[in-house]
């Protein structure tokens, strides 16, 4: 029977369009068929109620993502079950121009959750073909996904443009005594279950470390 080792917090990172979601939806059926403990925290579970308050992507806007985020964290550092595994995604990058938000401080807070549970964090980055990208952006499943998901390749493009993904060092440096992996898969030629497998076996390697 396929098992997995203890708790861990894994993080898929990404741009628009990559495929985090569908991934992390795909991770969540395999680990509730081998019956592990887990919870799947959305970027947008996050978004979306800030949006409504804070419609304007300012410095109030981000300010309230990160104490919404923040109580999410909390929330979770206080379930019991030491094999939980928590799934995120998320958008985290470098810009090359100013930008009211700081995503090694949010990386920080998932760091922080893992060292509370006493866990590793898995940081995923999941990387893609522009082009290709396009076309899975700009799909209709995409379009009725989310309330705010991006859908507008030439913001993609824009995005693409000025920032960059975090990179390993960056996340390595984040790491404060306690267990930080990094994974870099390409998912232009990989299916959603192939991902998902590939995933999960870096899981089980970093586990037996």
């Amino acid at each position: 029977m396929e098992t997995l080792p203890l708790g861990c917090i894994m993080l898929l990172n990404g741009f628009p369009g990559v495929g985090k979601l569908t991934i992390a939806k795909s991770l969540r059926d395999r680990l509730q068929k081998i019956n592990v403990p887990h919870r799947l925290m959305d970027n947008h579970l996050l978004i979306d109620p800030v949006v409504a308050i804070e419609p304007t992507r300012d410095e109030s806007h981000y300010s309230l993502r990160r104490e919404f985020r923040q109580a999410a964290i909390e929330g979770l550092k206080r379930v019991k079950d030491e094999g939980l595994i928590v799934i995120f995604t998320a958008c985290l990058a470098v810009s090359s121009v100013p930008v009211p938000y700081d995503d090694i401080d949010q990386l920080k807070q998932y760091v922080d959750l893992a060292d509370g549970r006493g866990v590793p964090l898995i940081f995923v980055s999941l990387l893609f073909d522009l082009e290709n990208n396009k076309d899975r952006l700009c799909s209709e499943e995409k379009k009725e996904g989310g309330k705010t998901k991006l859908s507008d390749a030439g913001v993609l493009e824009q995005i693409s443009g000025s920032t960059s993904i975090l990179d390993r060092e960056l996340v390595l440096g984040c790491g404060k005594g306690g267990k930080i992996y990094h994974l870099e898969l390409d998912t232009t030629e990989r299916s959603v279950d192939q991902t998902t497998q590939s995933v999960l076996e870096y899981v089980r390697r970093c586990r037996k470390r």
